[in-house]
């Protein structure tokens, strides 16, 4: 669901979120999502059109994914390998809808993420040359190409850290309410300023105010 959530899937968001529940719901993943025809769930006519219109989505999903897989073997060069995700790339045109990304994003006045999504494609082409500089022809499996491609982007500009998922919150200690955090550094930490010791009792003690009070003198809320 990441890979059909990433936007260049061509396939409505509402479809999608109706696939989404009907694997929940039915604990769809894995080796499942490759049978010839889900039929969960069916007892009556219309469950099975909607079904039959999930398994439709489904096949428009997995098959760029499953001729992706096929036309890699166990054991391809690097070079083969980059030049079938490439094509993989180019055939289901992620290059166009990038581009078609980036003008709606500028007609909006959204230039830094549409200059982001437009250096996204440049930047990946460059790390599979790099990877293909590297290594060429030798012989890789697809889980060892997988690592490669992930230090390449990692290494790049193209991954950007959320800004809600590493973050350092900087803040008085007496205005802070974070909640969940793994550490907190508390900076200037003195004997008798933090945690604070309150000591004085001001022009009239404890003592004082109580007597006062028994004599039917209000006062404020003592220490």
């Amino acid at each position: 669901f990441n890979y059909i959530k990433s936007g260049f899937i061509d396939v409505d968001d509402d479809d999608i979120f109706k696939l989404e529940n009907y694997c929940i719901k039915w604990g769809i993943k894995g080796k499942k999502w490759y049978q010839e025809d889900w039929n969960y769930g069916i007892e009556t006519k219309d469950d099975k059109i909607y079904v039959s219109r999930l398994n439709e989505i489904r096949k428009e999903i997995i098959m760029p994914i499953v001729e992706l897989k096929n036309s890699i073997d166990k054991q391809k060069s690097v070079k083969e390998i980059s030049k079938n995700i490439y094509e993989f790339l180019i055939d289901n045109k992620i290059d166009e809808k990038l581009n078609d990304k980036v003008s709606r994003l500028e007609n909006v006045g959204l230039i830094d993420i549409a200059n982001e999504y437009s250096s996204g494609w440049n930047i990946l082409m460059n790390i599979f040359d790099e990877i293909v500089l590297a290594f060429n022809e030798s012989k890789i499996s697809y889980r060892d190409y997988t690592s490669l491609l992930k230090i390449g982007i990692k290494n790049s500009e193209l991954g950007q850290i959320p800004g809600t998922m590493d973050q350092v919150i900087i803040g008085d200690v007496d205005r802070s309410r974070s909640h969940n955090v793994k550490y907190v550094f508390i900076i200037g930490v003195n004997d008798g300023s933090f945690p604070s010791v309150n000591k004085s009792e001001g022009f009239l003690n404890d003592n004082d105010r109580s007597f006062l009070k028994e004599n039917g003198i209000e006062l404020a809320k003592g220490t």
